[in-house]
């Protein structure tokens, strides 16, 4: 009775259990006699007997167990892996959903920083420059016996000097106009210093090219990554030199930041609150790139990064033999020590 498809290989588990001895726990389909098809789980022992045979004694092995019916079970089990599916394919799709969704907000968000740095230029970087010119007029024209309203107009014009760096500082951290305007390059070497003087951490800056530039997308991701980095290694690094290397390797792009730092801990890379590196990953992943963060050997971290890249420079296309010289991959390298 034992349903065709399974008889082969329940036949060879009862021989093993038979040679093996122990129990053995065997799973197969039997055909019923009402044509139902069962499910049985058989636990079997491989013992000795005794039989009494025209009076001789035989010692033989046997077989023993317990047959269970167990096709109620085995048909929750296929309802479940249904359901099980469609909500893997629902929880998909509700994923992409989301992505989707954090990719708009992270665009539009991008879009107001560049609004806003635009019109902090235009309209407060106008008013600050004639206020500044005003000044300057009415300087030049104060009688120097009036020492007191000297003294007021250089003070004023030294809060405007202060108000335009402040300002200034803003539409950088904003949307750095040199990432528009020069490209990733020179954006990073100005990121690096401006860390460099805000934490009094020593910053190199190696640049294979200071007029490289890529597509928006990717020089906005790599930037803010950068940031990211560098904001890491400010408040948990503990680090006293930083270097930061741009160069081509292979084809591609390849950043790369170190310090002498402490170090990411073993758990901190995947702790759930850990915003400013999920924010890594989902930039990364909408690239369709990888990422790697992960301690390093010794001490240390190790942030590695690969977007699919278009390097945008007139003047300078990195050659890619067999292909488009104007496709390339950008790698970013971030490693703590």
């Amino acid at each position: 009775i034992i349903h065709h498809d399974d008889a082969t290989a329940t036949r060879a588990a009862y021989e093993r259990a038979y040679r093996e001895g122990d129990t053995h726990a065997l799973e197969y389909r039997v055909t019923a006699a009402d044509g139902r098809e069962l499910w049985l789980r058989d636990h079997v022992y491989a013992g000795r007997g005794d039989d009494d045979v025209d009076g001789i004694q035989r010692d033989h092995a046997q077989l023993r167990g317990v047959m269970i019916d167990i096709t109620r079970h085995k048909e929750i089990e296929a309802t479940l892996a249904e359901h099980s599916e469609h909500l893997e394919d629902l929880v998909e799709a509700r994923t992409a959903d989301l992505s989707a969704l954090s990719a708009h907000l992270e665009n539009v968000r991008e879009q107001e920083k560049a609004d806003l740095a635009r019109e902090l230029h235009d309209e407060l970087g106008s008013i600050l420059t004639a206020l500044a010119l005003d000044v300057s007029w009415l300087q030049k024209r104060v009688n120097h016996t009036e020492q007191p309203v000297a003294d007021k107009l250089k003070a004023a014009r030294g809060l405007i000097e202060s108000a335009v760096k402040t300002t200034r500082g803003i539409m950088q951290d904003l949307r750095p106009t040199l990432l528009n305007d020069v490209g990733i390059a020179a954006a990073i070497r100005w990121q690096s210093e401006e860390f460099a003087k805000r934490n009094g951490i020593a910053c190199s800056v190696e640049l294979f090219d200071e007029q490289a530039k890529l597509d928006e997308m990717c020089s906005i991701s790599l930037f803010r990554i950068l940031q990211e980095a560098l904001t890491n290694i400010s408040r948990h690094a503990h680090a006293s030199e930083v270097r930061v290397a741009l160069r081509l390797s292979d084809g591609g792009v390849a950043l790369e930041v170190l310090d002498n730092g402490v170090g990411i801990a073993a758990d901190a890379a995947h702790k759930p609150m850990s915003h400013g590196l999920t924010g890594m990953r989902e930039r990364v992943r909408r690239l369709g790139g990888r990422i790697v963060i992960a301690a390093q050997a010794g001490g240390g971290t190790r942030i590695e990064v690969v977007l699919p890249s278009a390097i945008v420079n007139p003047n300078k296309a990195p050659e890619n033999e067999g292909g488009d010289p104007a496709l390339s991959f950008t790698s970013l390298l971030i490693v703590s020590r």
